[in-house]
């Protein structure tokens, strides 16, 4: 007869709505960053706790794809999203107008739903608890953390095995930092060699193995599960290897900010460090130079084989909304996005620009036109 009988239960059916992320961007995964079109119910995704801005791992419940005729395109310096319109947005509100400014975390169900971007604020960091440990074992010694931690980032940034018959020789290749390096390393015991340090131990060489190639190469879990100040002191050694550290030029007497980037061949190790400094509490971006041909001093041509990522480590949390360009673009458009089973916010790369976003919802009220139609869902 057309009457409607409301339910306040959420039944997992049809969605409530779509609020999805296009084809160019990456979802952080248990996997690092993958396209959404490739993610799947078995991927963990890395997820923000709005409350205490601490971070979980939380399992996928559900994988959405539709088709839309426009996207909404927030560009800066720093940010690069593109999202269907009713993407929600979360991030931090300001809520005072005093001189110490205050921020809560505030989701907002669309972009044009944002009543003063001037005082909204994109979060891209964390506030990562972990644990601390003092020693650990490392080949056949237990050794200081901060022991572990510098020869972990040498040997990664810098260091290789050999597998010799039934011998693994370990060296970590450094001219630059050579002594230095052997006197912070005593505990291992290394020899001191004409292109670097070399390390005898064989238990130690048979747990390096592991890492593999300069392209497979990749930050063990341990690491990624130490505190906040332990990881800061992991990505402060390998700013000696495959890293550096540079201010740029001053101007008009301002100093400039300092700018940190590391490189890496590996894929996996490039996000792996992301996650490192999201933990840490800093931001990042990463850039990707394609294989180049280089000619050395007697005229050899050399083959570039690998992709060169450098990931910048900033100190800033926060991208301003104020800052970015926002454009809606018309056209077909195919977009994706995920539900979790907790917390509901994603960490997102877009043109090497990495953000926190929030992730599709699909509980929805349903309002059914008869008690015989909702007596068909079971438990109601």
């Amino acid at each position: 007869d057309g009457t409607i009988y409301p339910t306040s239960d959420t039944v997992h059916l049809p969605p409530a709505h779509f609020s999805c992320y296009d084809s160019f961007t990456k979802l952080y995964t248990d996997r690092g960053f993958i396209p959404f079109s490739e993610v799947t119910l078995d991927d963990k995704c890395l997820s923000l706790d709005p409350l205490t801005e601490d971070l979980t791992w939380q399992p996928i419940i559900r994988l959405f794809k539709k088709e839309v005729s426009e996207l909404a395109k927030v560009r800066s310096k720093t940010v690069s999203m593109a999202v269907s319109l009713d993407h929600p947005f979360i991030g931090q509100k300001r809520t005072d107008r005093g001189r110490f400014k205050e921020y809560v975390f505030k989701k907002y169900p669309s972009l044009l739903d944002i009543p003063n971007f001037s005082d909204f604020r994109l979060f891209a960091s964390s506030k990562w608890k972990g644990y601390d440990f003092e020693t650990i074992k490392l080949g056949s010694k237990f050794v200081k953390l901060t022991t572990y931690l510098k020869f972990m980032a040498w040997f990664l940034s810098d260091g290789s095995t050999t597998v010799k018959g039934d011998y693994i020789d370990t060296k970590i290749s450094q001219e630059t930092h050579k002594q230095f390096f052997f006197d912070e390393l005593e505990e291992l015991e290394p020899s001191l060699r004409k292109e670097g340090l070399g390390f005898s131990d064989q238990i130690l060489g048979k747990f390096l193995v592991k890492f593999g190639k300069c392209t497979e190469k990749f930050i063990p879990n341990e690491i990624k599960g130490f505190s906040k100040e332990q990881i800061n002191f992991f990505l402060e050694a390998y700013l000696l290897g495959d890293g550096c550290s540079t201010k740029l030029n001053d101007f008009d007497g301002y100093i400039s900010k300092e700018v940190r980037s590391f490189y890496t061949t590996s894929k996996r190790l490039c996000d792996d460090l992301c996650e490192l400094i999201i933990k840490g509490g800093g931001s990042c971006s990463v850039a990707i130079t394609q294989p180049t041909n280089v000619i050395k001093y007697d005229g050899t041509e050399v083959n570039g084989n690998h992709q060169l990522y450098r990931i910048a480590w900033n100190r800033s949390q926060y991208r301003r909304l104020s800052d970015c360009e926002i454009t809606v673009e018309e056209g077909n458009f195919t977009v994706y996005d995920v539900e979790l089973a907790e917390k509901h916010t994603l960490l997102t790369m877009r043109d090497g620009k990495i953000i926190w976003g929030s992730n599709c919802r699909s509980t929805t009220t349903p309002v059914f036109k008869s008690w015989s139609d909702m007596s068909k869902l079971e438990g109601v």
